[in-house]
């Protein structure tokens, strides 16, 4: 079983303005004095612990990686020879770990969590794992009052570094309000999400939307390089766009939140249109061009329901009618709050 977590992707929230729901200024004395254990001293866990060691809480790690967890062995902080004696009088325990078969067996398997934490400790899962784990793992520590949370992170090594990371919790409220205090001390945009699994599903949705933006971007870049231009010029030129000076997420809040379709910033015919357009070019490039030729059928089916004088973005009602998803539209005012942070 490793226990350290691989690196992770882009640097891209490094420089972006974080939310800060708190911050290590202000910890009240007895918030300082809980005992907390983190487990899982990687790429992203090393340094997590480091933040939590600096904030002044008594700490207790444990790697498979022993020299990872001997490099910041100090005044405040403890080298476990296991799970379960890193949890021994743990109000708090961080897990920073590759994925579900590692916290599973940290948390209910051998010399694990589960054998030692305490009634009323909270353990929050910091890594990205499955929904049913998550779920699974809460009912059974249940059992002996321990609080379980899912809390994945998105910020990269940079993040862990600067303790600036993002934080999506799921599960109980109680638990997450005593889990509060160590968290600001790794994270700075930290929201409660809801029930247990929303931590989780919210890190899913970020995270395919990466994949998917990084398929994306090598597929157009591709259609220009092969076309004959330039690379960096061509870079340096889409990212003066409309779309390149955009933020990624913040598109979502230009139709899908406020349903305003009928109020088109770019009509969805022209967008049919400009699509093939470039993918008559790509085809005569002999590029795959999946991702685009996946939009076009939207598009067509968005086409073929009269759509055409809609905003472009109203390819996606056609999705939200066959998943049956219906969102209540928003108002504006609110949407200017949250992307204006």
């Amino acid at each position: 079983m490793h226990l350290c977590r691989g690196s992770r992707r882009g640097r891209g929230v490094q420089n972006r303005k974080r939310r800060n729901h708190g911050s290590q200024e202000g910890l009240k004395m007895s918030e300082t004095q809980m005992n907390v254990a983190v487990i899982g001293l990687g790429l992203m866990g090393l340094s997590i612990a480091k933040n939590v060691a600096k904030a002044g809480f008594p700490l207790k790690v444990f790697d498979l990686n022993r020299a990872a967890a001997q490099s910041i062995a100090g005044v405040n902080v403890t080298v476990a020879e296991s799970p379960a004696q890193a949890a021994i009088d743990a109000d708090v325990v961080l897990l920073s770990l590759p994925g579900p078969t590692e916290v599973e067996a940290v948390c209910i398997g051998s010399s694990s969590l589960l054998e030692t934490l305490k009634p009323g400790s909270v353990i929050v899962d910091l890594s990205t794992n499955g929904v049913e784990t998550v779920k699974k793992l809460e009912a059974e520590l249940a059992k002996k009052g321990i609080k379980f949370l899912d809390g994945p992170v998105s910020g990269g090594p940079w993040g862990a570094a600067d303790g600036t990371l993002a934080i999506w919790v799921g599960g109980d409220k109680a638990g997450f309000e005593k889990a509060l205090p160590v968290l600001k001390s790794v994270g700075k945009a930290i929201e409660h999400m809801g029930a247990i699994s929303t931590g989780t599903i919210t890190k899913l949705v970020h995270n395919t939307g990466a994949n998917i933006r990084h398929s994306m971007l090598c597929e157009i870049m591709d259609l220009g390089v092969k076309a004959g231009i330039e690379p960096v010029a061509l870079f340096k030129a889409i990212r003066e766009g409309s779309n390149g000076l955009q933020r990624t997420f913040d598109g979502i809040a230009g139709k899908y939140l406020d349903r305003s379709y009928d109020e088109p910033a770019f009509r969805l015919r022209h967008a049919h249109k400009d699509l093939r357009l470039a993918l008559e070019l790509g085809n005569a490039l002999e590029l795959p061009m999946d991702l685009s030729k996946a939009v076009m059928v939207r598009m067509e089916q968005a086409m073929a329901k009269g759509w055409g004088d809609k905003d472009s973005g109203a390819v996606g009602l056609v999705a939200h009618e066959e998943a049956g998803v219906v969102v209540k539209p928003i108002d504006k005012t609110v949407l200017k709050q949250i992307i204006s942070k």
